[in-house]
Order: structure tokens, then sequence, then C-alpha cells
């Protein structure tokens, strides 16, 4: 999944026919006889969706109770490279996780049209920018299935670049260096030297970076303290953005979706404002990726925006226990011997399985607009308008709410958290 700013252009015939021989290559007899026609972009946006709600519940199950952010789009551009490369049971169990029913070939052709629509999404010269960058990180010591490289080319723009890993400090920083190069220097310090040892044969990486400015902006310094609810009797002065603007909105059982279009059209900032001041958590019960589809298309009106500026910038997020709580066992060879990404390796060479997935995220969203990045690190080893002059409704982020930013003709989430605290 790659976007405008990164790697060369593709020409799609050209593609197409390798990507038949490549997986003619790594299909077994099964997958060549299940494959189907090419499915569009459809099952990349419903895995991103389904995972990142997911991943969203396990990290509250698992204790964040403050200001929460992810990019789904990143986490799931890194392990469907893995996707690629499994066989057997632990095929079944990624493929489970990352809701990607079927075959492989179907599915990695998804995440290849996908990235063609968001390339179409941020052009060069549109107001959006949107990067996406991949790479594979390999060790010099260890051998890879040319077919499998061939395929994170093709499908995932995603080459391999080899690192000496028996040194661990250099190795990350090499890995940081990139990170923080594609996403503008937001994403700082991603994969800790101690996750590194000899026994690493490979890391995969995606980086994003977004800046979208609103298509109605708030003029420059108008943020004035304005009461955010902490709690049920508990509230704080927050610096907040207020204007008229014409918004997506809909009123749900509990609470209010509010659209918030950025220049251009194609993204928007999806608030989900809870009806009650102590709402949150009903309305990430109600999350699902129907309501999700749903959010791309809400009917626009004229409405008072009441919106707390916001920086969210939480440190790197161990995602290996919310993985496993999810499902994921095999692919971290628990029980011992049981990974199976034997399409990474040749043959004789033994499976790799994850050891670990950091992931790290940034937003900010002020007066011009939001800046928001985020990079995901797998690594791997061995051993209806109202009438005119009607008074608008007035929609006030003044209390903890979630939020998404989504590209809207795919329907896809590039970003996922909650505000708790501004």
């Amino acid at each position: 999944m790659t976007a405008r700013g990164h790697g060369p252009a593709i020409l799609p015939s050209l593609v197409v026919s390798c990507l038949g021989m490549f997986w003619g290559l790594l299909a077994s007899p099964r997958d060549a006889m299940a494959a189907a026609p090419e499915p569009g972009h459809a099952a990349a946006v419903r895995s991103i969706n389904a995972f990142g709600i997911d991943l969203h519940r396990a990290l509250v199950a698992g204790g964040a109770r403050s200001n929460l952010l992810a990019s789904p789009f990143s986490i799931v551009g890194s392990l469907a490279m893995t996707h690629a490369g499994a066989e057997g049971p632990t095929l079944a169990e990624v493929s489970r996780v990352l809701h990607l029913p079927g075959p492989q070939r179907p599915a990695q052709e998804s995440f290849r049209h996908l990235g063609m629509v968001m390339r179409s999404a941020a052009p060069t010269n549109g107001p959006a920018a949107l990067r996406v960058a991949q790479r594979l990180f390999g060790s010099r010591a260890a051998s890879f299935d040319k077919g499998f490289l061939n395929l994170m080319v093709m499908v995932h723009r995603s080459p391999l670049e080899r690192l000496d890993f028996s040194r661990p400090v250099p190795a990350a920083q090499r890995i940081n260096d990139w990170v923080a190069s594609e996403t503008m220097g937001r994403i700082q310090n991603l994969v800790p030297a101690s996750a590194i040892s000899s026994d690493t044969r490979l890391v995969l990486v995606n980086a994003l970076h977004f800046k979208a400015p609103w298509r109605q902006p708030f003029a420059p310094g108008s943020a004035r303290p304005e009461p955010f609810h902490l709690a049920p009797g508990s509230r704080i002065d927050v610096p907040t953005l207020s204007r008229r603007a014409r918004c997506g909105l809909r009123q749900h059982p509990g609470f209010k979706a509010v659209a918030i279009p950025y220049e251009g059209g194609r993204f928007q900032f999806v608030m989900l404002v809870p009806d009650a001041i102590d709402g949150l958590g009903r309305v990430e019960s109600a999350l699902t990726p129907e309501l999700v589809a749903s959010l791309a298309s809400l009917p626009g009106v004229e409405v008072e925006v009441h919106l707390p500026k916001v920086r969210i910038e939480p440190p790197a997020i161990r995602l290996a226990p919310a993985l496993r709580a999810m499902g994921l066992k095999t692919a971290f060879n628990d029980p011992p011997g049981s990974a199976n990404f034997r399409r990474m390796v040749p043959p004789a060479a033994p499976s790799p399985w994850i050891s670990d997935v950091f992931h790290k995220a940034f937003l900010q969203l002020d007066e011009s607009g939001t800046e928001a990045a985020a990079a995901t690190a797998t690594l791997m080893v061995a051993t209806s308008a109202p009438a005119p002059g009607a008074t608008p409704p007035v929609i006030r982020a003044d209390r903890p709410f979630l939020f998404l930013v989504t590209e809207r003709e795919s329907g896809v989430v590039l970003f996922l958290g909650r505000v708790v605290r501004p």
C-alpha cells in the first residue's frame, strides 16, 4: 500500500503480468484452484477496518485509559506482508485475525488495488499529502525466497535492504532513521536496539505520513478556552476551535457522527461524540465495520462545530500482547515449532516467526488542518440540509470522544483513536 511521494510509477499491465508469474511460483495447487478474479480493494479495506476495531478494543481491554491513537492502515500494511509468506495453520490464523478469508492471491491483489486507490486520493498536485512507504530489512546472513521478495515489491512496493543484525545498535538506528525520513520526522525511535539480535532474520516496516488542510479552515489564532468534561462533575478548560461549516452529520442511538472534510473532499476527520458525558465506552462497543463504512457518506448540513485542539504523541506500543489476545499464536511460534512462514525462505531454511510488533503514531489537529503519522515494525526471528437562515445545530466535542481519519471513496481507516483529555 503506497501513496504519494514514494517509489517509481507502476505500469499496470506489466504488474498484472508479473504478478501472475510470481503467484505461479508461490501458490500451491489448492491456491491455484481456489483463486478468484481480482477483487478490487474491498477485501483490503474490510481487513484494515475490522482489524482496527478489534485492536482498539484489545488495547482498551488491556488497560488503555487515556488518549489512544493507532493506524490500522499502517499495522495491517506490515502484517499483510507476513500473510503473503505464511502457510498451513499459521496462514489460517493470520487470515482470521486480519479478516482475510479465502486464498492468499485475491487478498494480496486487493492490497495492490488499495494502493492504487490511495495514490489517486492524494495525487502529487493535490491538497492532501499522503505518503506511505514499506521496506523489508533482512539479515545479511539469511536467505529469502526470490518469489516472496518479488511479490513484496510488486504488491507492497517493499524492497529488501540487508542489515547486520549481529550489531543491534546500528541496525536499529538504520531502521529508525528510515522511518523518521518517511514520516517527515514525526516518528522517532520506533524499534529499540534491545529487540534486535543475531537471531533476527527480517523486519517488515510500514511508515505513513498524512497532512491535509480543512476544506473550511478555522481562523488562525481563533482557539478559545472552552470546557471539556473529563467525567460527570469534572471538567477543564481547553483551547477549542469553533466555526460554522458544512459537515456530514447523523444521529445514532447514544452518539452523533460528525465528518469534517479536508480540502479536496477525499479525506475526512470523523468524530463520534457521545450524548452522555460518560458515554465513550458505549460508543466504542457500537463500533462495527458496517458503521465505519456508513461514515463515508454522511448527509451534509450546516453546523456550528466546537472541536478541541489536539496533539496525541504516545510512546511506541508493543503490539505483541494485544495480537496474541486477538488470536495470533503460531505466528509467534506458540507452541514452539508451530510457526509456518515457509513461503518467505528457501526450502532448506528454517521458518522464521514473529518475535514482536512495534507501533507508534502521532496526530496534531489545529486551525489549519491535521497532520498525522504512524509506523509499524514486525520483527521476525528464526531459531439533508436545513432551510436558509435556520439556526445550525451545535456540535460540541466537549467530552471524551472517538475519532477516525478516513478516505471517503474506499472508506479505509487511516487513523483510529480516542480523546479522553485534550
